[in-house]
């Protein structure tokens, strides 16, 4: 009775403890949220179009009879640029737009890139973490990363709405190499080449997406590299 009532209680204890792992990662996601947020409120809360946002609307035949651009154009137009998959992004933006027939429909469209660059905010500050950065550290990196200029491009420039999500790709490509770095003695055999595969994938979605956003892979993932020999040396030194 005592045996099973103390794996009870672990049961009951490895439970809460997953519980509140999901919550204090609800918690982190909503503070990426809200920070990016106010950053970027300016671009998002205000109706405007870029030169070339203007040029898939009049396409679309905007104020008129119905759009042109229509999801399926949009991926047929992205594939022969070479993204195959940016129209998925693109696609229901303009059509939104051109359903409501007014420049206001920006504003939630903006939306999208939002909750692209906050992911990305999310999946950096776990790399940070699994490479034993300090908490705030691993946020406050994060966040500096994710207020760069070129991101802001990701939310205004509504023909590139998408990118941030490659991006995103990329990261969790470069977050499972890192798992598999920073666990490769306690993980079998079999489960890296499964980890190696969906990084694979992850990567390759990120280029299809879009390309120079994709190569965001190669700064995140050396991460590991550059802390293991860090950590190497100063056990050398105290050596």
């Amino acid at each position: 009775l005592d045996f099973l009532s103390l794996e009870m209680a672990y049961i009951i204890y490895k439970k809460g403890y997953i519980m509140r792992k999901h919550i204090y990662s609800i918690l982190v996601f909503i503070a990426f949220l809200a920070i990016l947020y106010i950053v970027y409120s300016p671009a998002i809360n205000n109706p405007y179009l870029f030169f070339e946002d203007y040029d898939w609307i009049w396409t679309s035949d905007y104020f008129k009879d119905g759009p042109l651009i229509t999801f399926k154009t949009a991926l047929s137009a992205f594939l022969w640029e070479g993204r195959a998959l940016q129209g998925i992004f693109v696609g229901p933006v303009f059509e939104y737009i051109n359903y409501h027939k007014s420049i206001d429909a920006t504003i939630p469209t903006r939306f999208v890139g939002l909750i692209g660059i906050t992911l990305l905010a999310y999946v950096i500050y776990a790399i940070f973490r699994i490479n034993r950065f300090k908490t705030l550290h691993a946020f406050l990196l994060s966040i500096s990363i994710c207020t760069l200029p070129s991101y802001s491009v990701y939310i205004t420039w509504l023909v590139c709405i998408g990118n941030s999500y490659s991006a995103v790709f990329s990261a969790l490509a470069a977050l499972i190499m890192c798992n598999i770095f920073m666990r490769e003695s306690h993980v079998d055999r079999s489960w890296s080449i499964v980890s190696v595969l969906m990084a694979i994938t992850c990567l390759t979605i990120a280029l299809l997406i879009y390309q120079p956003t994709a190569m965001l892979y190669w700064p995140l993932a050396l991460i590991p590299i550059v802390m293991f020999e860090e950590r190497y040396s100063k056990k050398r030194w105290q050596q």
